[in-house]
């Protein structure tokens, strides 16, 4: 099932990115063509504030692109991936996010990469959005023959049982998830948390080379 989901989602971004995005682009072009044509004839104001417009909508249309299936991860790899989602996250947040990524240059198993990079991506959005952090970390690296995956804050941690409970009954599925991603990857994953005390969302991975 989560294989299907990124199949789309890859797919969905490219129609993003080849469609709508290339029409935004004519648009704009389009609209720079008609300014330099039209000269003391335009409301400047009303001309600019179009032009911000199809600037916004592009730029959502890009964030919306990446967010789905980042190319980054299926062209370069997890560790590249990773370095962006970090950088990223602290441009558009100004987190403090700490990364430590010890990968071999040889790709890993797709399924591993994907569920690596999505339970990644989960974990410090999770983080941003409800831990009020100081700081968070993520580490990867090769560990005795298995790909170890750590994000760890400093933020207000939570109760985990509750917080299962939410999942089990359909109230919050990050956890969930997370977890279901790891284990159909072959994995193995565990979140240290306690109110007052941070987190720390592990996962671990046999490191299968990609075929």
């Amino acid at each position: 099932m989560l294989e299907v989901q990124e199949t789309e989602r890859r797919e969905v971004a490219r129609e993003l990115h080849d469609e709508i995005g290339q029409a935004l682009t004519a648009v704009k072009l389009s609209m720079d063509a008609l300014r330099r044509a039209s000269g003391a004839g335009i409301d400047p104001a009303a001309f600019a504030e179009s032009e911000e417009l199809v600037d916004n909508a592009l730029q959502q249309v890009r964030s919306l692109t990446l967010d789905l299936r980042p190319t980054v991860l299926d062209d370069l790899g997890l560790a590249p991936a990773l370095r962006w989602l970090a950088g990223r996250q602290q441009k558009l947040t100004g987190a403090r996010l700490e990364t430590e990524i010890d990968l071999p240059a040889a790709r890993l198993d797709p399924a591993i990469e994907t569920a690596c990079f999505r339970i990644a991506q989960e974990a410090i959005t999770n983080s941003l959005r409800h831990a009020r952090p100081q700081r968070i970390s993520l580490s990867v690296r090769i560990e005795d023959g298995a790909v170890s995956l750590i994000v760890a804050d400093d933020g207000v941690g939570f109760d985990l049982a509750a917080a299962r409970a939410a999942g089990a009954e359909g109230r919050s599925a990050g956890l969930t998830g997370m977890e279901e991603r790891a284990h159909l990857a072959g994995g193995e994953f565990e979140v240290r948390t306690a109110p007052g005390g941070g987190t720390e969302v592990r996962a671990r991975f046999a490191a299968r080379r990609a075929a």
